[in-house]
């Protein structure tokens, strides 16, 4: 079949073009008509019309809705009049105070630990529990050496999934009369099976109690999205271990005076959860926690120390919470360093610079078996970071160009599930004691998984045990300096957290702009035709120099050394009127090297 010809010109007949014209007319309306039909770009919600103008009882309707928004706004006047109330009240009458101190800064008042006012209706709900706790400022306790002369006993708050690494020789050389009790906290993200180990063998030296927090006072995901309220409010009295911490303090406060109450210093690493402990003690939010939608603006929540009092058998027992121990800048290495920050797992650490060291620190400790279940990774041997990462980065698809793995893309992915809590991590004591169950531990280690009923939900993940730490915490440094004039450290370190991000982009985009200009291709050879055109282009003109003339002397001295050839005569030709002037060229200086030099001498 011949093939059919396009046609070469546009000319056409005036009945062939109003065809075209009212076909394109009807495609239109047909489209125009079913976009009208089409529900997909209109709201589902239909517009109210109102209250239709026949309708017999439109009036009484209108002033009913009207007397609604009326009272509506009363209620929220009287509700703002409240609460600017309630703040005189408080002023006027100390006495109705709840028997509870707190210390802390002027920042930590705009952070609000204290609860906001409630609406009435939640007011009716709300416990008596829930009233405001006073904010005050005590200078008598400004260090931690002062903190621990003030108190009667040391509560040394450890993270159970590791309690040698959270625990403080030095601290605990400087404890009130040599009592120390230890409390193991977040039993619930343990097995069984550690649990039980690491109790006996801390009974041995020291007082030791198992303990875990109210629900209320758990940093939770599904607390960061939404807070409940009424019945879905999370319980505050469902701690475990509160009976058995009182229990053992209570002997030595009936060993004060009947007005002198027990002080009981509550110490230990950032984030192993000191402020949750005595919140649950108290049975409400007394003092501020840490919470994984918002972070601290320093290293740890709690800046000052701040006191809560209960009375427990008719006897009055302070608790003290101070701030996460802080060590001095000769007391830190490069190793030390990630050890804390893993260990105090606050913010996003996943944002670190250089993440890697930190991921070193995690697979030398912790067994391959685990690491390679998890992570569904090929076998190799313990600790070897060179053959566990770019096997991490092949099975989550980090490949860079030219088959190069992003090991730091890798490397976050870790530090993001250890942060998330998805690595549940622990560890067991190196020496293999038969655990004891006492009476007190065996409903608390009952109600805890076991080993084998964790695997099954992935990410346990078994870490070799830690050593005690044995550095020199600060204790002569003053904490109010630090929250009142170190304000300019604490936005830093806020800003670095934020500067992180960027500039791990930046540095993201830098080796992306390294790896084009290597693969930047070579030009290709140019062929004849090229060259020829090439040399028929006008060449560069000379390149200018910036220079100042001499003096008039010397100018002068060079204008009669220079010769001057003869002009050449002018040719004869017709006189054209309207001709434009001719402008003067700029005079200019030629250099030896034959570049042209700007002459600045007639300016000077």
């Amino acid at each position: 079949m011949p093939r059919i010809r396009k046609t070469t010109s546009n000319r056409s007949s005036t009945n062939d073009r109003r065809k075209l014209q009212t076909k394109v007319r009807e495609s239109k309306k047909k489209k125009a008509k079913a976009a009208e039909k089409n529900p997909q770009w209109k709201s589902k919600q239909k517009k109210d019309p109102g209250i239709p103008n026949e309708f017999p009882y439109k009036d009484q309707i209108l002033a009913e809705v009207q007397e609604q928004r009326r009272l509506a706004l009363e209620e929220k006047q009287q509700r703002k009049d409240a609460k600017k109330a309630k703040p005189a009240t408080e002023e006027g009458d100390p006495k109705g105070f709840d028997p509870v101190a707190s210390i802390a800064a002027k920042h930590l008042v705009n952070a609000k630990i204290a609860k906001m006012p409630a609406s009435p209706r939640q007011t009716e709900e709300a416990e008596d529990d829930d009233e405001e706790v006073p904010v005050l400022v005590n200078r008598d306790l400004p260090t931690l050496k002062s903190v621990l002369d003030h108190a009667d006993v040391l509560l040394e708050v450890l993270d159970c999934r590791d309690p040698l690494a959270f625990r403080s020789s030095e601290l605990e050389k400087l404890a009130p009369s040599g009592r120390v009790v230890f409390l193991l906290n977040k039993i619930d993200t343990c097995p069984k099976e550690a649990v039980a180990a690491w109790v006996t063998q801390l009974r041995f030296q020291q007082a030791t109690i198992l303990f875990r927090s109210a629900s209320a006072f758990i940093p939770d995901e599904v607390q960061c999205h939404k807070q409940e309220k009424g019945k879905g409010k999370l319980s505050a009295d469902n701690a475990i271990g509160v009976d058995a911490l009182l229990k053992t303090l209570l002997p030595w406060a009936k060993s004060k005076s009947d007005d002198e109450p027990l002080v009981v210093a509550v110490a230990g690493f950032t984030n192993t959860g000191k402020s949750s402990v005595i919140n649950s003690v108290a049975k409400k939010a007394v003092l501020p926690t840490y919470t994984l939608a918002t972070s601290s603006r320093g290293p740890t929540t709690t800046v000052l120390p701040q006191e809560i009092t209960i009375e427990e058998g008719g006897k009055k027992i302070k608790f003290v919470d101070t701030p996460g121990l802080l060590w001095a800048d000769s007391e830190l290495t490069e190793e030390s360093r990630t050890r804390d920050i893993l260990m105090r797992n606050k913010g996003r650490i996943d944002r670190l610079k250089e993440p890697i060291p930190a991921v070193v620190h995690i697979v030398s400790r912790a067994n391959n078996e685990d690491l390679m279940l998890h992570y569904s990774l090929p076998a190799f041997s313990k600790g070897d970071v060179d053959a566990f990462l770019p096997g991490l980065a092949r099975s989550h698809q980090f490949v860079k160009k030219r088959g190069k793995l992003d090991l730091v893309g890798a490397s976050r992915i870790i530090l993001r599930e250890w942060n998330l809590g998805k690595l549940r991590w622990y560890t067991m004591p190196a020496s293999k004691e038969q655990p004891v169950d006492s009476e007190t531990d065996k409903g608390v280690l009952t109600a805890l998984p076991t080993r084998r009923e964790l695997r099954k939900h992935g990410g346990l993940l078994k870490l070799s045990p830690g050593v005690i730490d044995t550095r020199l915490p600060s204790f002569e440094e003053p904490y109010l300096v630090d929250s009142e004039g170190g304000e300019e450290d604490d936005d830093t370190t806020v800003s670095d957290e934020e500067d992180e991000e960027e500039e791990y982009q930046d540095t993201k985009m830098s080796e992306e702009e390294e790896e084009e200009e290597e693969e930047e291709p070579p030009s290709p050879p140019l062929s004849s035709k090229q060259k020829r055109k090439r040399g028929k282009e006008d060449p560069l003109p000379p390149s200018k120099k910036l220079a100042f003339s001499g003096t008039e002397e010397d100018t002068d001295h060079k204008r009669q050394d220079k010769v001057t050839a003869p002009k050449p005569e002018e040719k004869l030709g017709r006189k054209v009127t309207n001709k434009a002037p001719k402008s003067k060229p700029a005079k200019t200086k030629s250099d030896s090297d034959g570049t042209e030099a700007y002459d600045f001498g007639k300016f000077f």
